[in-house]
This record gives structure tokens, sequence and C-alpha cells, in this order.
């Protein structure tokens, strides 16, 4: 009996010991070849300085065959930061993936078009578009301590929204303020991991793409030659049960939304918010489709397209009323930009035709409260 036991713990053991060196070994492979970029590593954000992309796109419509993406010195998109970057205005363009326009070319994004627009009106304006895909408000105040608060922007514009329905904690997309700190040695070992170990960050890059499909966040997700219409809208006794159970999270959406204010004015610059558009809700006139009719993931269930947008109107009149409340310039994108394919690729990304034209609506904004003297004079 005890030599049984014996063979199969020696059994046990060898198992074990095949799987730690196996991880390991993984381990050892991750570190030097890196298959999957990793932004985030516990606590910190890392910018991918100097990276180029060029991908080969056979089937989203309305964006390049061939699209290549660079970032800059200091991770973002846009003009290098150099020694007189510091003289004149330093302006930033946070966001998740409907800013940071991954699968748009250099020079095409709606923030680079917009400095591009606004340049010849300010001289010395230098405009940087700081959107990372994935980023939630939890994120964006990440980001604005660990990089952008050394650069000393003069604005920092914020288009926000869509990442955070029904958001509670930070995501891995995000980063954390502080290192998180487990209450036992287990959850310890789990945050040190987080940071250090090329298999748990590879593991949370998986878990947090799987969370985007789940919620309609990935890009690409909706086929509008062909969308998935439900036959009906939901009634409105429904419409107001998931409206009220995403209250509670909108209210502690506001209260980053109003870190995020404080912290910018911190550092000496102006805050603007802009309101987060999408294509489902009430079509344009020109819309081919009843995107009233979309079906849309939601924390909730599937949603009616009506009814997901009337949930990103919660979250997008948070912005109004703390621009209003705060005297703020506030860029209202989601009352101005039709909902209509023309502009999208999907159900939040933009084509090139829609980053044209949201960096139409954005500058003329811009303009308007330059000589409304609410943001300043251009010269």
């Amino acid at each position: 009996m005890l030599k049984t036991l014996g063979h199969i713990g020696g059994k046990i053991a060898l198992m074990m010991a095949s799987v730690i060196v196996s991880l390991l070994l993984i381990e050892a492979i991750l570190t030097i070849w890196k298959p999957f970029e990793i932004r985030v590593a516990g606590s910190e954000i890392n910018l991918p300085a100097f990276r180029q992309y060029v991908i080969r796109n056979d089937g989203i419509r309305g964006l390049e065959s061939d699209i290549r993406h660079s970032k800059n010195n200091i991770g973002f998109r846009g003009p290098d930061w150099v020694a007189e970057s510091a003289a004149g205005e330093r302006w930033f363009f946070v966001g998740g993936s409907t800013t940071e326009g991954f699968y748009i070319s250099d020079g095409a994004t709606w923030p680079e078009l917009v400095g591009k627009t606004l340049a010849q009106y300010k001289p010395g304006l230098w405009v940087n578009n700081a959107g990372l895909d994935g980023h939630s408000t939890f994120g964006h105040a990440v980001l604005l301590e660990q990089h952008i608060r050394k650069l000393q922007p003069t604005a920092v514009f914020f288009l926000v929204g869509v990442n955070d329905i029904g958001a509670e904690a930070p995501q891995s997309y995000d980063g954390y303020l502080q290192p998180k700190r487990g209450d036992n040695i287990i959850e310890r070992m789990g945050d040190w991991l987080d940071a250090h170990s090329q298999l748990a960050q590879l593991m949370l890059v998986i878990r947090r793409s799987m969370k985007a499909k789940q919620l309609g966040l990935t890009h690409n997700a909706v086929n509008l030659d062909n969308p998935d219409l439900l036959p009906q809208i939901l009634t409105e006794d429904k419409v107001q049960d998931v409206l009220d159970r995403h209250r509670p999270y909108v209210a502690h959406y506001q209260e980053r939304v109003r870190g995020l204010v404080d912290r910018v004015r911190h550092l000496g610059a102006r805050p603007v918010l802009i309101t987060q558009p999408a294509l489902y809700g009430p079509p344009a006139p020109t819309a081919g489709k009843d995107w009233g009719r979309l079906a849309m993931p939601d924390r909730f269930g599937t949603l009616d397209g009506m009814t997901k947008w009337r949930v990103q109107e919660l979250y997008n009149d948070v912005l109004r009323r703390q621009a209003a409340a705060e005297d703020l310039l506030l860029i209202d994108l989601a009352a101005h930009l039709p909902k209509d394919e023309a502009y999208y690729y999907d159900q939040v990304h933009f084509n090139l035709q829609g980053e044209r034209k949201v960096a139409e609506i954005v500058a003329e904004a811009i303009r308007a409260a330059w000589f409304a003297n609410v943001i300043g004079s251009p010269m």
C-alpha cells in the first residue's frame, strides 16, 4: 500500500515538476519573443515609443487597404516631442479606440487633422493623439499621472464614455494609480505576476479581448451591409429597467470625470470634454439602415440600438452637466455627428470619411470657442 502511494506521489511530483518547467520555458520564450504588445504591466502603462505597425486591410469598409500606424518618441501619434514643443501650446487628445484610430494611417486620425487645421490660426501649436485602444476614464487618470503631466500640457481633450458603460473597476487595459495590494500572500503573488510575468500579462490580454468582444467593443463587430437587426425595440418598461440598472455606474462615472477635470486643472491646463457618438440609435435621414433595431451587447443583455443609445446618452449627459457646472468647453460630438454608415466601419469606430467629419466638427467648435474667448484667443 505504501509502495503504491509512493509510486502515485512520485508521478504527481514528476507531473508538477514538468508543469513548472514548461511554464518557466514559456515565460523565457515570451520574454524574448513578444507575440502581443503588452501596454499595461501591473500598475504601469507602457507606451510603445517608435513603434510602427503595417496592417493589410482586406475587409473593413471605408479604410485604406494598406494602413501605416506609427508611434512617436513618446509613444503617441503625431509629431515627436522635442525641446521646441515646450515653447507653445501643447494639446493632448485622450480617449480609447475612437480617439487612437488604430486602423487609421498616420496623419489621418481626427486629433491629428484638428491639429493641422488649427495650426494656421495658432502658430506653434503642438498636438498629439494620446488615445489608447480600450482605455476608459480609469486608464486616462493613470495616463495623466504617469506620462502627460511631465509634458506640461496646456489643454487636454477627453472623448470618453463608450468604454465606461457599466464599468465598476479598472480593466486590464487601464492600469492603476496605485499598485494593487492583496490582502493575503496569494493575492500579493497575483499582483506581482501581473506586473512582472510575461505569461500572466498575455493571459490578461486574452481575457480583456474576450471581455471587449462580449461588450461589443471590438473592431469590425458589425457587418454594416448585413447587420443583425432585432425584430422590434424593447418596451418602455424594459428600457427604464435597463436605464435604472445603469444609473449607479453613471454616478461613479461622474466622479471619475470630475476627477479628470480636477487633475488637468491642477496641472495648469484646460480640460475640454467631448461626448461619444455612435452609429446605433435613431438613424440620420441619409442612413441606409434602421440602426434603432441594431442588436447591441450590454452589461445587462442584448439591447436594441435605440435602447443602447439611451444608455450611452446617460454617460454623455454626465459630460454635459460637468461642462455646464464648471464652465468648461463641451464639444457635443454625439449630437452633431450623423448616425450614418458613411462615417463608421462598425458601431462606434470612424472610417476615413468619419475621421475627417469628426475633425471638422471638433475644429470648428474650438475656433468658435476661441472667438467667443471661451478658451483664449487663437494668437
